[in-house]
């Protein structure tokens, strides 16, 4: 029990600290490669960095940020200069900055992380890059699914070395019913944690800025403020509260509240005017969240950080399934309807007949 609970603050103490940088920066730290030759020697294609995330950049650093109108959904390049609109970047390889080529400045608001480096030097690792290519072609959209799954069989192998006792041998190796609980709530909440992380996104919307522009609800009229829609879906079989937020120039000020189970609903995104027409791209983040806590309670989580968010949907459920289990462990009768002779537990029959015995108020002979 003490090496558990040893585990479980050290696991506590690591998230603490992680949610705290996540807070600060605006996210958490990744790791990510190019697949250009714009920043090389320095950065030579599909070599490996880590980007952390930065709500300040400065002159010089090398950021990774989403274009709004270059054909490219990341952009790694260094910031050589600030003007009122935003900051001017560049490729060290290309002799043109990317507002040349009709990216307009870019806005804090768009840039995810600043490239971690030591003397002016990135951290890298060589060719990762191609190893991910590899991964991602022999698991097509499919391979965020197969690391969510490895990283809770790890999680799961963790905590299962936590549970067992090196100094004791058991005679027999029975499944008892504390167990089975342990093992389903580690489970439901490694499940939920992990579909609402792999199943926030950033949602590209790319629309066209026009002095005419047309009813495909696609387009927006330069000078004015216009409206854009997305489609978000529910596709599991409990309601979600629905959190989206706009990278500038969108706001979601009239999302959904909840989306219920097996549905589609419609989100109508609001764009600030535009004062050049051409066509553009912009991003909406979408988290979908159990509805396990009270609405105003998971805003106020989110608000911090969505990596706090997604952490109280995890602690809610494991409330939820403690108090469940907690009743059925003290529902008279309860252990005798299961079926499985191989998860009832002696300790758990006596326990139960000694309550019995108490709240009949007879004494035990």
């Amino acid at each position: 029990m003490k090496k558990i609970l040893k585990n479980a603050v050290g696991g506590l103490f690591i998230l603490a600290i992680l949610g705290v940088a996540s807070s600060s920066s605006g996210g958490a730290p990744s790791l990510t490669y190019v697949y250009s030759e714009s920043m090389e020697p320095l950065i030579m294609t599909n070599d490996a960095f880590i980007v952390w995330p930065e709500k300040n950049p400065e002159v010089g650093d090398i950021v990774v940020f989403r274009p709004s109108v270059l054909e490219a959904q990341y952009i790694t390049h260094r910031i050589i200069g600030e003007v009122e609109e935003g900051f001017i970047t560049k490729g060290d390889n290309s002799p043109y900055t990317d507002q040349s080529s009709g990216e307009p400045p870019i806005k804090p608001s768009r840039i995810v992380g600043r490239v971690v480096t030591i003397g002016g030097s990135p951290l890298v690792i060589p060719q990762l890059g191609v190893l991910s290519e590899g991964l991602q072609d022999l698991f097509s959209d499919n391979a965020r699914i197969f690391s969510g799954i490895f990283l809770g069989l790890a999680i799961l192998n963790l905590l299962v070395g936590t549970l067992r006792s090196p100094r004791r041998r058991r005679p027999r190796n029975r499944w008892r019913l504390m167990n089975v609980y342990r093992g389903i709530g580690i489970t439901a909440v490694l499940i939920v944690v992990l579909s609402v992380y792999y199943g926030s996104q950033v949602k590209q919307v790319d629309y066209l800025v026009s002095e005419s522009p047309g009813t495909l609800g696609d387009q927006v009229k330069r000078g004015e403020a216009g409206q854009l829609s997305i489609q978000a879906e529910n596709n599991g079989l409990i309601p979600v509260w629905f959190v989206a937020d706009g990278l500038e120039p969108f706001r979601v000020d009239h999302a959904p509240r909840v989306i219920w189970p097996l549905s589609e609903v419609t989100v109508m995104i609001d764009v600030l005017p535009q004062e050049n027409t051409g066509r553009y791209m912009g991003y909406v983040r979408v988290f979908n969240y159990p509805a396990l806590l009270p609405r105003s309670w998971l805003l106020f989580f989110h608000r911090i950080n969505p990596f706090f968010g997604i952490l109280s949907v995890g602690a809610a459920l494991g409330f939820w399934l403690f108090g469940i289990f907690s009743i059925l462990d003290r529902t008279p009768g309860f252990y005798a309807w299961i079926p499985l002779k191989a998860i009832k537990d002696k300790m758990f029959d006596r326990r139960l007949r000694r309550k019995k015995l108490a709240l009949l108020g007879r004494k035990r002979l």
